[in-house]
This record gives structure tokens, sequence and C-alpha cells, in this order.
């Protein structure tokens, strides 16, 4: 099995690629020379990239859900 870029989901690509920002901006936040206009430039950017992350999770939740409800439905008949 390959693991290379070119076979990942591209919305795992992207919410990896979100948290790896997040990630970041938690890292520099926590250096004590940062100004308080790049504190808050840094904090605006976390949280815009959190957002995108945690609106991709509850998508990912609904499509479960749905995919349950399909699959208890399809098991009702048996």
């Amino acid at each position: 099995m390959q693991h290379n870029n070119e076979n990942q989901n591209p919305i795992q690509e992207n919410f990896e690629k979100y948290l790896a920002i997040i990630t970041q901006c938690l890292e520099k936040l926590g250096d004590e020379n940062l100004s308080l206009h790049e504190s808050l430039q840094l904090y605006k950017e976390g949280m815009i990239h959190l957002k995108k992350a945690q609106n991709m999770l509850e998508n990912a939740q609904f499509q479960c859900d749905e995919l349950k409800k399909q699959f208890q439905e399809a098991n009702k008949g048996e």
C-alpha cells in the first residue's frame, strides 16, 4: 500500500493542514516577545482555521450518522 500525497483524501489533507496551522499559531503565541498586534493576528488566524477544522469534523459526524441510519434501515428486514 502506498502512502503518498497522491492517494490521500483532499479533505484529510485540508484537515491536517488546518491542525498544523493551529499548532503553529499556538506555539508562536507562547513567545513572550510577541507584540499585542502580532498576538491578535495569530489568535485570529488560529481561530479561523479552528472553525474550518470544526466544520469538517461536524460534517464527518453527520455523514457517519447518515451511514449508520442507512445501515440500520437496510438490516431491519433481515
